[in-house]
């Protein structure tokens, strides 16, 4: 299906419905990822962030309220791609340590993909001047950033240092 966008509200539906395709999808694959997660505070992080998916869902829909739209059809391949990079790595690390370094790599490229789009989403917003949007949008890009700073915080005080023990043990 070709669509046409007219104007700013239909270019920030357009994302929205990508981020709400995101959202729905990710939720599951994020959970496959966790059965390959050996550090317990990566896998309670990453199922933190599965289960944040809906609270995201449930903001989007409060945004597209205030566009007087329903979420569409929109279908986002890049996450597709993002996804199966870590379905891929768990199979190619040789050790859990590295498995957990490279799947931190991947949410992180997952994570920083949706921080784009929520950015685009909340500039679109800020210009269609709906504050409540904002307000919604501005807080699921801080739960983003959040994961974000979580993320990184794992690598380097537990799963990088693992990794480093692992290495100086070969």
């Amino acid at each position: 299906m070709n669509t046409t966008i007219k104007n700013l509200t239909e270019a920030m539906a357009y994302k929205l419905d990508e981020l709400y395709d995101i959202e729905k999808r990710l939720k599951s694959a994020i959970q496959q990822c966790v059965e390959q997660v050996s550090s317990p505070i990566l896998k309670e992080e990453i199922l933190k962030y599965a289960e944040s998916c809906e609270d995201k869902c449930l903001k989007l829909d409060r945004v597209y309220s205030y566009l007087m739209k329903e979420p569409g059809k929109g279908k986002d391949k890049v996450i597709d791609a993002l996804v199966n990079s870590a379905k891929r790595v768990s199979k190619v690390a040789i050790s859990d340590e590295m498995k957990d370094i490279m799947l931190i790599s991947c949410l992180k490229n997952i994570n920083f993909y949706k921080m784009a789009g929520y950015e685009t989403a909340l500039m679109f917003s800020w210009e269609l001047e709906l504050d409540t949007a904002s307000t919604l949008l501005e807080e699921v890009l801080g739960w983003e950033k959040q994961t974000h700073a979580n993320l990184s915080k794992i690598a380097v005080l537990d799963v990088n240092t693992k990794a480093a023990e692992y290495n100086n043990q070969t």
